[in-house]
């Protein structure tokens, strides 16, 4: 009866201390909830002070859509020159500095650019097929790669490949082993990134490319030169021998000529003998009719003193019948006279 007594005081007293701890509990999270209402209420009303900005000159312009970069020169070397292109086009935009603006060495500054404006100008919506044969459209947001070139004051170039405008918000630029490159904290993956290795490599494959592209000219133009080469050989030989041609034309045209020369040389002796013979069968003529001629008048003559010759015989004998003491003197005379 007693231990049953001691067992009822004790349940009582154990529920008389619970309701107690629960009430207590109770007013404590009240109070709790009141407290950091207040301070939240406390928290509102009191004025944020800004985080000051730093006063850095601008490379660009700020405008809506640009994205900002703090970058720090740290290649050793002042900069004159810094364009923009996209990786695939060739050539670079204009120089973002603006005229005798130079970016000295261990100076920052806020990059300005927005990256995305070209690309949503060339943004194009693709649709795919589901597998239940239903279409989406599907908006294309890749990030293009993007190049920058930096100019220095030396002017000699340098280029930045495959910029992170979209994981960036500060960085350094730096130049070892004359190799450009970025130092900077990933905003995807809050690590330290460095791009040496990559514009490293970029550099050998671009050198490796130039140098093949240099041995692929070289031998174009050995190629061209010895093509010229032929062509030079083929047409001094067509010369040489349309020359030769020529000139073998040449002599036939004067061995022609001379035979022509000849030929009227000839034709000319023929005529002029011809005109000779002709002349001398005219003297032959003259000289037969002028020997015809004197034999007539030789003959003519001889009559005539036959004719004289006889006259006088007959009249010597006409003398001598009348006179003929004087007929042999007379006959001697006749005949002196004939001979």
């Amino acid at each position: 009866m007693r231990k049953k007594t001691l067992f009822i005081v004790l349940c009582l007293l154990s529920g008389i201390l619970t309701l107690g701890g629960c009430g207590k509990s109770e007013t404590d999270d009240a109070k709790t909830q009141k407290s950091e209402a207040k301070e939240e209420d406390e928290w509102e009303e009191t004025p944020v002070a800004p985080i000051e900005k730093e006063d850095l000159k601008k490379i660009g312009v700020p405008l809506k859509g640009t994205v900002e970069i703090k970058l720090e020169n740290n290649t050793g070397k002042s900069i004159t020159g810094f364009a923009v292109k996209k990786s695939e086009n060739s050539e670079f935009g204009e120089n973002l500095l603006e005229d005798e603006d130079v970016y000295v060495k261990g100076e920052k500054r806020y990059f300005y650019y927005d990256y995305k404006q070209e690309n949503s100008e060339e943004e194009t919506e693709t649709i795919s097929a589901d597998y239940d044969g239903n279409t989406e459209e599907e908006t294309d947001e890749s990030v293009p790669e993007y190049d920058i070139q930096i100019t220095y004051l030396n002017g000699t170039t340098a280029v930045l490949h495959n910029f992170p405008f979209d994981d960036m918000k500060e960085g350094t630029l730096e130049l070892e082993d004359e190799i450009t490159y970025l130092t900077y904290t990933s905003i995807k993956t809050k690590k330290e990134v460095d791009t040496k290795d990559e514009e490293r490599s970029i550099r050998t494959k671009e050198e490796t490319a130039a140098a093949e592209a240099q041995r692929k000219a070289n031998e174009a133009a050995a190629a061209e030169a010895k093509r010229q080469a032929a062509e030079a050989a083929a047409a001094k030989q067509q010369a040489e021998a349309a020359a030769a041609e020529a000139q073998k034309q040449a002599q036939a045209a004067a061995e022609a000529q001379k035979q022509a020369q000849e030929q009227a040389a000839q034709q000319q002796q023929d005529a002029n003998q011809n005109q000779n013979q002709d002349a001398n069968q005219n003297q032959d003529a003259n000289q037969n009719q002028n020997q015809d001629a004197n034999q007539n008048q030789n003959q003519d003559a001889n009559q005539n003193q036959n004719q004289d010759a006889n006259q006088n015989q007959n009249q010597d004998a006409n003398q001598n019948q009348q006179t003929p003491d004087n007929t042999t003197t007379d006959s001697n005379t006749t005949t002196e006279t004939q001979q």
